[in-house]
């Protein structure tokens, strides 16, 4: 029973911060823009999204 507890806790904190992730990504890119000044396509391509 631990382990699962452990599990969904691991699991909990990985979801959050996946949340963050997006969070920061959404507010890189609000307006309707050309992909070449997208936010969020620059983070993804410079890994600064991961950060």
């Amino acid at each position: 029973m631990d382990e699962h507890i452990d599990a969904v806790e691991t699991r909990m904190e990985e979801l959050v911060q996946l949340k963050q992730h997006l969070l920061a990504l959404r507010q890189k890119c609000a307006s309707e823009a050309l992909a070449e000044s997208c936010g969020i396509l620059h983070a993804l391509a410079d890994n600064s999204c991961h950060k």
